[in-house]
């Protein structure tokens, strides 16, 4: 499948990082790795979350946080999740398909701010997860990473 992958990443997360990789016809990729040890710490961070959230509830009552860890137990399975990433991203291809200033990415990234688009919200907001490039027809904005989505 590829030729050649740079072993320096081109970023870093907490989940996976991302490399410049060449396929056989040519084409330059960015492709997104996750350390084999990820998906397995995760389900204990998760269950550690439960333990000390549901502890300091106990001991102080007021304390409402419960929230914090059913969501992470819901979504952090989905961010780990690269072909559940992939099916997001071919559903917005889908939906955004007809913006001609919009491109939507298979490679990698995330959004720069929350966004609402037919039903769906991204849920993962930060300046690192969208590009802008300059076309001949003006601007076009790439969406990268297709990692949590909710629909509404």
């Amino acid at each position: 499948m590829f030729v050649q992958i740079d072993p320096e990443p081109l970023g870093a997360a907490s989940l996976a990082q991302v490399h410049k990789a060449t396929l056989k016809d040519g084409t330059v990729v960015a492709v997104k790795i996750q350390h084999p040890k990820v998906k397995k710490h995760s389900f204990v961070d998760i269950k550690t979350m439960e333990l000390l959230v549901h502890g300091v509830a106990f001991v102080f009552p007021g304390f409402q946080y419960k929230w914090l860890a059913e969501e992470t137990k819901r979504n952090l399975p989905l961010e780990l999740d690269f072909l559940h990433e992939g099916r997001n991203c071919e559903r917005v291809q889908r939906l955004f398909k007809h913006f001609k200033f919009l491109k939507v990415s298979r490679d990698l990234g995330k959004l720069y701010s929350e966004m609402i688009f037919a039903w769906n919200v991204h849920l993962i907001p930060h300046p690192g997860n969208v590009l802008v490039n300059k076309t001949a027809d003006g601007t076009q904005i790439v969406l990268l990473d297709h990692g949590i989505y909710q629909v509404i």
